[in-house]
């Protein structure tokens, strides 16, 4: 090629790469847009405490305040694994693990841990409008439209202000990053794109389980966004398999064999028979989409009975059957000429798939963080609409931010006022997380016939730190108040077994024994196979010196879970006081091998040992103890 041939070549692609740049540089000030406005949503969460189940994935959770020490034994065990809950059926290790190291670095203060989520939640704004655009290059008001209002919505206020519900933030997360690696490989065909790829479905399904569901929503991004034939769609979904297949064997060798959830946990079991289970389903289903459209009532409980059990000529089902039909006609219908409308729909149906109860049966029925994932379809389809009708003229590539704006000067009036809205309501939301108190409260007010509402409370007013804080008469009232809601609970559900379990331990830290032994009876009475029941009552009964009873309720609590660290610990003591030590410190060792850095099991053990005559482990375990909590020095 000659000299000034090739010189001129060069000058005519100096003003393409600079146009591409100058578009690259407006994209990514949008990005940051969608970025900011997650920010300043959920700024002031970072100025909240733990609540909710925060307390049973992180802070009463043993294995979890070990620290970074303990993410061998997360990855080997289930997600509330340290904490005393029977059934636990999640397998979830990144985010828990992600808690255990900010636990090591940050201790009990959890502004860090909100802050994670605060800028997860922006990052994943930001990565999820870049990402868009790389697919529709040509619709970058539509990429645009629908992040912000997948950012701004409020029906999220749970996932960012609760912490424990980073894992729907993670898995999205690695599932938008993943479509961006997916994007690579599809243009250059690069094998390091596609074993990347892999890896961030992996990751995306190791932080929350329904991320399986990607699993077909995969090739739907590649038939409706890209020109590949069918072929090579098949192909590639086939790789990510492998992922899937890994995840399920690792999960059923940890979690074990499935089985249903209980009518407290999910009011679908409190159905005569599968078509009213099923027309409940497509209900709440539809409950869901009424709150997508209009967030206003939003809580953070649905318990029975908040929600009514409907039959199939019950109205409530009939419409919300005909709006899900109809849409996902729709969709079918406009699926070969691959709508962008129809994306949105099946992108929904697809993700909320898993928690719809309708082909398996999850924990719940029905949680605003469930429809976390699936929103985005919704509000696709709400971007659509809105760039689709009120289109202005088509966006030139090197246009400046202003200049985008105003080129859509109706669609960006429309798309402000809903942000302003659902900002306005996302921050009236936030305010509720504050801590367990406000939570509770709220509770209450938004969801009056739930009985878990009402047993939290309770429980929570019921509370040594609480109490201890409060004088007399006041004292009195909150305790009078506690008993009235957690009657009200089992008033709605008397099977709550958990409302019995409460006044039991309350009764417990009194003069009143015989009460908290009735309560802890009657706990039994309505669930005989909770263990947390009988390690109680067996403590009550060892306070009293009820050696023989207290040794049987301990027994019986570690058969229903046999790593229940308080339970062990407990039976050692009521053995050891009963002169048998040796077996005592057996069972002291079994406490420590779930809990090790438990200083009271060690401080046990120690004059255990001590009562043998045997110094030496009685010096070693002391040491050990006094390590661990300076009052055992």
């Amino acid at each position: 090629m000659k000299k000034s041939k090739k010189k001129k070549l060069i000058a005519e692609a100096k003003p393409a790469l600079a146009a591409k740049k100058e578009q690259q540089k407006y994209l990514i000030w949008l990005g940051v847009v969608v970025a900011v406005i997650a920010i300043v949503q959920y700024a002031q969460t970072i100025t909240y405490g733990f609540a909710l189940d925060d307390y049973s994935a992180i802070i009463e959770n043993h294995v979890t305040t070990n620290g970074i020490h303990a993410i061998q034994t997360i990855f080997k065990t289930t997600y509330r694994f340290g904490y005393p809950i029977q059934g636990d059926e999640l397998y979830r290790p990144i985010p828990k693990s992600i808690f255990a190291i900010l636990w090591s670095v940050f201790g009990e203060n959890a502004m860090p841990f909100h802050l994670f989520n605060v800028l997860l939640y922006a990052l994943t704004g930001f990565l999820l409008f870049t990402t868009l655009c790389k697919f529709l290059p040509d619709k970058i008001y539509l990429s645009f439209a629908a992040s912000v209002l997948f950012i701004a919505h409020p029906i999220h206020a749970e996932v960012v202000a609760n912490i424990k519900s980073v894992d729907e933030i993670l898995s999205f997360l690695f599932f938008i990053i993943s479509l961006s690696t997916l994007y690579k490989y599809l243009s250059d065909g690069k094998i390091k794109w596609l074993l990347l790829t892999l890896v961030l479905f992996f990751a995306a399904l190791m932080s929350k389980e329904s991320s399986i569901t990607f699993l077909v929503v995969y090739p739907m991004v590649i038939f409706f966004f890209t020109k590949n034939t069918l072929r090579k769609i098949w192909s590639t979904t086939a790789w990510l398999l492998i992922p899937v297949l890994i995840f399920l064997l690792i999960r059923s060798r940890i979690v074990g064999a499935y089985s249903y959830p209980s009518m407290a946990d999910n009011m679908l079991f409190a159905t005569k028979d599968i078509l009213e289970r099923k027309a409940t389903a497509i209900y709440i289903l539809g409950l869901n989409l009424k709150l997508l459209v209009f967030p206003s009532q939003l809580t953070f409980d649905y318990s029975l009975k908040q929600i009514s059990i409907v039959g199939i000529g019950d109205w409530k089902f009939i419409i919300s059957f005909a709006v899900y039909a109809a849409l996902f006609i729709y969709a079918l219908i406009n699926l070969k000429r691959k709508s962008l409308l129809a994306f949105g729909i099946l992108f929904f149906f697809i993700t909320i798939s898993i928690s719809s109860n309708i082909f398996i049966y999850i924990g719940t029925h029905m949680a605003e963080r469930l429809i976390y994932v699936p929103s985005f379809g919704f509000c696709f389809a709400v971007a659509f609409l809105i760039d689709y009708f009120l289109k202005e003229r088509l966006i030139d590539k090197t246009e400046t931010v202003k200049a985008f704006f105003i080129s859509h000067k109706k669609a960006s009036a429309v798309l402000l006022i809903v942000v302003v809205l659902f900002s306005i309501k996302s921050v009236s939301q936030n305010k509720i997380w504050q801590n367990n108190l406000t939570l509770y409260e709220s509770g209450i007010i938004a969801s009056p016939e739930s009985h878990r509402t009402h047993y939290y409370l309770g429980n929570y007013l019921l509370k040594k730190d609480y109490l201890a804080a409060l004088k007399e008469p006041e004292k009195s009232k909150v305790v009078s108040r506690a008993f009235n809601e957690l009657r009200k609970s089992v008033e709605i559900y008397p099977g709550m077994s958990d409302v019995w379990l409460q006044m039991g331990n309350y009764f417990s830290n009194t003069d009143k024994k015989d009460s908290a032994i009735w309560y802890l009876k009657k706990a039994i009475e309505v669930q005989p196979s909770l263990a947390t029941a009988h390690n109680n009552l067996g403590a009550v009964y060892f306070g009293q010196l009820d050696l023989n009873k207290a040794i049987e309720e301990l027994r019986i609590a570690i058969k229903l879970d046999p790593a229940y660290h308080d339970a062990y610990k407990n039976l050692g003591s009521a053995i050891a006081t009963a002169g048998k030590f040796e077996e005592a410190i057996q069972y002291f060792k079994n406490a420590l091998e779930i809990d090790p850095n438990n200083a009271e099991t060690n401080y046990y053990l120690a004059i255990t040992y001590e009562s043998m005559g045997n110094m030496k482990m009685k010096k070693f375990y002391m040491d050990k103890a006094s390590a661990l909590d300076p009052q055992y020095k």
